[in-house]
């Protein structure tokens, strides 16, 4: 089984490591894929979690270039739609 998690952020570089260290440290025997949604951040956010995937294959990123809000939201919610079309 595996576990899809799915993170939109907005220029939350204060708080997205502490946010992708409790995922990756998660001790249950699931795989795990993990989202990183960025909808346009200003402060660096997507630079620290492109940073941190280095050295973690679970974890995917997607940045959109300019923040409409609801960006991360909405791509979340496809992707999500996508994942339970499967079943």
């Amino acid at each position: 089984m595996k576990l899809s998690i799915i993170t939109p952020v907005y220029n939350r570089k204060d708080c997205i490591i502490r946010c992708l260290e409790s995922v990756t440290t998660q001790k249950e025997e699931i795989e795990i894929e993990h989202w990183v949604v960025d909808d346009g951040s200003i402060d660096n956010t997507f630079e620290l979690v492109e940073e941190y995937s280095i050295n973690y294959s679970h974890l995917k990123t997607h940045k959109f270039s300019k923040n409409r809000v609801c960006n991360g939201v909405i791509t979340s919610i496809h992707t999500l739609q996508e994942i339970l079309s499967y079943f």
